[in-house]
């Protein structure tokens, strides 16, 4: 399905549109501010925050419902009862709920990427023009 050559036990990984051999997946992500704009707007906003202009709701196409977005965040004026977590900010309490095992997913996760990339430093790794890669080109390498 991807192309990949038989019996090759290591794959090189880059950023892009195309793979340039048969040993390599190419492939397009977000970055981390893509992820934090994209997971903001599952932000269940208090009452008047978009109308007053402190934020902007995503804009769905006309007639279509709009779509769930992980993770779900709740507000309200007062702390929840339980809740996975809640912060406060600015007079307003912002939760995911306790029962909502996708938003509690996709909230760990982004806790792990936010630390992957936190941690990246300390590692002494370095980043290529083009790819995190293991091997030969643009690649990841220790700094010496």
């Amino acid at each position: 399905m991807l192309g990949l050559q038989e019996g090759i036990t290591e794959h090189q990984i880059t950023y892009g549109m195309m793979p340039r051999n048969n040993h390599e997946v190419a492939i397009i992500s977000r970055s981390m501010l893509e992820l934090m704009l994209e997971l903001g707007f599952g932000i269940d906003l208090p009452p008047g925050h978009s109308t007053s202009g402190r934020v902007t709701r995503r804009r769905a196409k006309p007639g279509a419902p709009p779509p769930r977005a992980l993770p779900l965040i709740r507000s309200g004026n007062t702390a929840p009862e339980e809740s996975y977590c809640a912060v406060p900010y600015k007079n307003n309490w912002y939760w995911i709920e306790d029962n909502d095992i996708a938003s509690k997913r996709t909230f760990t996760l982004l806790l792990i990427l936010f630390s992957l990339v936190e941690t990246w430093p300390r590692l002494g790794l370095t980043r290529g023009d083009r790819a995190f890669t293991r091997n030969s080109g643009p690649s990841m390498k220790r700094s010496a």
